[in-house]
């Protein structure tokens, strides 16, 4: 490979985007590319969904194959659009800054590893709720004492 300025050059460099697509897409599994086409097409680029579509075809998929990639994407996104449950709601908001956030950071990850964005989103939300919580109870309380003396 020729290098430039001592640096190896990019593949894209040479070939044209699509070609340097193609081989990332070849290793994809049948529901990773369905889920590429179907469940989060806006998150690629346009050249990146028809490559995926091209080599989507290519593989002839029959019907009860199709039916069960799409049963696996709809379970995925219902898993990223859960909302995070009451009882783990309360946890994040009074933990989350008692702990020094510590709570918020292990649960995000967690989450977002899990595909479960939204329940990330979530803690994250009632963790800062619960840390203005704090903060503003702080505040009343040194406003009342200063009131009452």
């Amino acid at each position: 490979m020729p290098a430039y300025n001592g640096l190896p050059r990019r593949v894209s460099d040479h070939e044209p985007r699509s070609r340097s697509h193609e081989t990332s897409h070849g290793g994809k599994s049948d529901e990773e590319l369905y889920d590429v086409l179907y469940g989060h097409a806006a998150d690629y680029t346009a050249d990146a969904v028809e490559i995926a579509k091209q080599e989507f075809n290519a593989r002839h998929l029959d019907a009860p194959a199709l039916a069960n990639l799409a049963t696996g994407v709809e379970q995925k996104a219902a898993l990223d659009e859960a909302p995070l449950g009451w009882p783990l709601r309360v946890v994040a908001f009074f933990t989350s800054t008692m702990f020094f956030f510590i709570p918020l950071m292990l649960a995000h990850r967690h989450y977002v590893e899990c595909g479960a964005r939204r329940k990330a989103r979530d803690w994250a939300r009632w963790a800062w709720l619960g840390f203005a919580f704090y903060v503003l109870a702080g505040i009343s309380i040194r406003v009342l004492s200063e009131i009452s003396n």
